[in-house]
């Protein structure tokens, strides 16, 4: 009995010498593989919730959406990514587009319009130099995503307009990569209100904290005078490289 324990022993203890072995080998040849993020945001009212689709594969599972006003994450390989965009409520395809992923680059895939006419743009989100002026400082970019004529500006507290956030119309791809990098922004809880071109405000949020070091983008979504999706000022903290 005791020659078998001794045999069971030895036979352990070569074992558990050879895992470890393996597990060193796997560490040593580990291989990196090239991918980046991309953060969902669905801005579009005429439905409840969207479902995304990363190369014909659900991103979220259909009987849990993404819900209006929402946001989610995920992870992508490098090279030509398909997105395809659907409501819940109607199995019309919203968004359908492809883009080149590079590696170890966050993006934000922004989905608004109407069901007559969706929208939807990409961009790049960059860390920047955060200004060394501003007091802990947080960034920041604003989106219209509102489907009506004329144009908005985006106030923080009491502060003046900045210039980035002036005078926007309703987005375009091209209105948004323009739009796309960061400003440095005072971090601090502020009154956020958005304004029309004559200075009314159309709609206003209290209590908005910005945090130091983070980012954020700030949307504009719903429709005017509409009781059941009214305008609404979205907070999107956001993944950064």
């Amino acid at each position: 009995m005791k020659k078998n324990t001794f045999y069971l022993m030895i036979c352990f203890v070569l074992s558990s010498f050879l895992l470890s072995s393996c597990l060193k080998d796997d560490d040593n040849n580990y291989i990196d593989i090239p991918a980046c993020g991309l953060t969902m945001i669905n801005g579009f009212s005429d439905a409840q919730g969207i479902v995304y689709y990363a190369d014909q594969r659900a991103v979220q599972n259909p009987y849990f959406p993404l819900m209006y006003k929402g946001y989610d994450w995920v992870g992508l390989f490098t090279g030509n990514r398909n997105i395809i965009v659907k409501g819940t409520q109607d199995p019309k395809t919203l968004v359908d587009t492809t883009f080149a992923v590079k590696d170890s680059v966050y993006y934000s895939s922004f989905t608004y319009g109407t069901k007559d006419k969706a929208k939807h743009f990409i961009t790049e989100d960059k860390k920047i130099t955060l200004a060394p002026a501003t007091d802990k400082p947080a960034g920041l970019r604003f989106f219209n995503l509102v489907d009506m004529p004329g144009k908005v500006s985006l106030q923080i507290g009491d502060a003046a307009v900045n210039d980035k956030f002036k005078d926007r119309v309703t987005e375009t791809q091209i209105s948004a990569t323009a739009n796309q990098v960061f400003v440095s922004q005072a971090s601090g809880t502020f009154k956020l209100s958005v304004k029309d071109e004559t200075g009314t405000v159309l709609v206003s949020r209290d209590g908005i904290k910005l945090d130091p070091d983070n980012y954020y983008s700030i949307i504009l979504v719903g429709k005017k005078d509409n009781t059941n999706t009214p305008l609404y000022i979205g907070v999107v903290k956001q993944a950064v490289n």
